[in-house]
């Protein structure tokens, strides 16, 4: 027998990180194929695919879904592809003649790995559907969960019959899954507010309370309790710890004004048709900094502090997880459609938990934007050892008298957070005004 290979959680997560395991698309006896995506793990920070480094067959999973474990560490042992053949060469002895045999009279072949996103093949586990039926309709002919789901709708149109809805077919959070199975609820009839539709736990409470006001019932959680204990995850927690420490070991004081942005509203389309509002101030952030490097630095110690000579630009992201924040490494090297054009396939990697260590280490500032709620002002709090973060509310129109005439102008609200062990007031509070003359006069910023 073929001696069994490990697959250990490799170094790129972390050194020192631990991981939890968040799913295997492999059960034991499953054959894969070099490249091919086995385990998907959650460290503090980003969430990681591993892939296979060799041909196989999983024989043991050691460290299961919702299971903890370090780099390094044995996570799964699997039958390389082949193994065998080598063996009996390099002895000299003769496979069994059923292993002789051309393959296609063979007791057990190893397919190849049909390429196939690792919902789609989920979901076509669950219904019991053959992928190699199935054309896709991804990058390289890869199939997505929705070519699975077409292929049942159609096969449901042939039969003129139309089973029961699988809750695998809808887009849901784990605990909006939970309440809804825990209360009979129709999936159907429930319309998801989440990214892509997804249905999250409080659009589930919505249908209930809509049903106890048509209905008249009492729907309640489970166990009659008025409320649900939910645990948090690893992400959770980190991020709890991370903020609370960032707010116990520095001295956080924010300063806030409006900016005019009159120009800028009217001319942006004409100058840069592609970027949005927060690119402007992305790119009027970064000249800023090199303007005021005091700014563009990181807390040390009471003896020192770092001062860069680039800016590594964060960029604050609302996922499905919580905050992240990657980083556009260098963005004072780029220019201005380079950095619109870097900003967003980072923010679509955070969206996609596609994120890297190198994506998120490193920054040297942060800007957080939470314009696009309906939000003026607010308190950023620090990204440490970073001595400041720039908070971007929704843009406004607002009335001024010039010369006794009213006159309309557009003004965006700014909030800066700073250490002020390492940053007074005053230098903050010139950067916003660095700031405000830059997007004033847009021209600047191209």
């Amino acid at each position: 027998m073929a001696d069994l290979r490990e697959i250990v959680l490799p170094a790129e997560v972390g050194e020192g990180a631990e991981s939890l395991v968040v799913m295997w698309y492999k059960e034991p006896g499953d054959s894969f194929e070099k490249d091919e995506i086995l385990v998907e793990v959650q460290t503090d920070k980003a969430i990681f695919e591993v892939p296979a480094e060799f041909d196989g067959v999983l024989e043991e999973i050691v460290v299961n879904r919702g299971e903890v474990a370090a780099v390094g560490q044995v996570m799964a042992k699997a039958k390389k592809a082949g193994n065998e053949k080598k063996e009996s060469q390099a002895t000299g002895t003769s496979l069994p003649l059923e292993a002789q045999k051309p393959p296609s009279q063979t007791a057990t072949v190893l397919q190849p790995a049909i390429k196939a996103t690792p919902l789609a093949k989920k979901l076509a586990r669950e219904n019991q559907i053959d992928l190699r039926l199935l054309v896709g309709s991804g990058v390289g002919g890869k199939i997505t969960d929705s070519d699975v789901s077409n292929y049942i709708d159609s096969q449901v149109q042939d039969k003129q019959t139309l089973p029961k809805p699988s809750d695998s077919k809808f887009k849901i959070t784990p605990l909006a899954r939970k309440i809804a199975k825990a209360h009979n609820i129709d999936l159907a009839m429930v319309t998801g507010s989440g990214k892509g539709g997804k249905i999250t736990d409080r659009d589930v409470r919505t249908y209930m309370e809509t049903l106890n006001t048509y209905l008249g019932t009492n729907l309640t959680f489970e166990n009659g309790k008025e409320f649900e204990e939910v645990p948090n995850s690893p992400f959770r927690k980190a991020t709890a710890k991370y903020m609370f420490s960032s707010l116990q070991n520095s001295a956080q004081l924010t300063l806030s004004r409006y900016i005019e942005v009159t120009q800028l509203n009217t001319n942006r389309k004409e100058l840069m048709p592609k970027a949005s509002w927060n690119d402007w101030v992305l790119r009027a952030t970064v000249l800023a900094l090199m303007e005021h490097r005091e700014m563009n630095a990181s807390w040390m110690d009471e003896n020192s502090r770092k001062v860069f000579n680039h800016v590594n630009l964060g960029i604050a992201v609302d996922t499905e997880r919580g905050l992240l924040v990657p980083i556009v490494k260098e963005a004072d090297t780029l220019s201005f459609e380079a950095l619109t054009q870097k900003a967003k396939e980072q923010q679509q990697k955070a969206l996609n938990n596609k994120l890297k260590n190198q994506d998120i280490d490193g920054g040297t500032f942060t800007v957080t934007n939470l314009g696009g709620l309906g939000i003026d002002f607010f308190t950023p709090i620090l990204n440490p050892p970073q001595v400041g973060i720039l908070g971007v509310g929704r843009l406004q129109a607002s009335i001024d008298i010039v010369e006794n005439r009213l006159k309309r102008k557009w003004q965006l609200p700014l909030s800066i957070t700073f250490d002020h062990r390492a940053i007074d007031g005053a230098p903050a509070a010139r950067f916003l005004q660095t700031l405000e003359d830059l997007l004033a006069q847009p021209e600047k910023l191209l």
